[in-house]
């Protein structure tokens, strides 16, 4: 199983919810800064991936160095890529079908 860890309550008032201001605000640097600090320490505290489940997250880290970069997971990008994905195999067993009354040659 996973353990799920959470940035605390004095992080996520320090540097996430901060973090999402800025991004909002177009101050990318201070909300990568801010960001970085709440990502670290969940690393620090031993998660393996950190999760970046608020839209603003993954724009306020895009400029974040690789060991950030490489341990943090878009779950927007990914939600959108597994529905791609689906859309294709979906479409690809459709042209694989034969309509209704026809035969096949």
């Amino acid at each position: 199983g996973y353990d799920c860890l959470l940035p605390d309550d004095d992080i996520m008032a320090a540097a996430v919810l901060p973090g999402i201001a800025e991004v909002k605000k177009n101050n990318l640097p201070a909300a990568e800064r801010l960001m970085g600090r709440a990502v670290e320490q969940l690393l620090e505290g031993g998660a393996s991936i950190v999760i970046l489940g608020c839209t603003e997250l993954p724009v306020g880290l895009a400029g974040a160095g690789d060991r950030i970069r490489k341990r943090c997971l878009d779950g927007n990008a990914a939600l959108a890529q597994a529905a791609v994905d689906w859309a294709l195999a979906a479409r690809a067993l459709s042209d694989q079908m034969v309509p209704f009354g026809r035969k096949m040659l």
